[in-house]
């Protein structure tokens, strides 16, 4: 069961047996919400940074167009 965080990613609280063998609780992150953890700024900046690594690496980012990528000198 994924729970939303809002603005902040995905989430999903489960349980695992430690040494003693208790259950402990676990949660399981996806990879923009787990990204934003490891990253040292504010909450709002690290998820639009982990969010637009994602797409970049998916092909689907927003990145500029150079308008002299073609551009060939007369």
């Amino acid at each position: 069961d994924l729970t939303n965080c809002g603005e902040i990613g995905f989430y999903t609280e489960t349980t695992y047996k430690e040494k003693q063998n208790r259950n402990q609780r676990m949660y399981e992150l996806d990879e923009d919400l787990c990204n934003t953890l490891v990253m040292g700024y504010d909450a709002p900046l690290r998820f639009k940074i982990a969010k637009e690594w994602r797409l970049m690496k998916e092909g689907k980012a927003n990145v500029p167009v150079n308008p002299y990528e073609h551009f060939e000198e007369t």
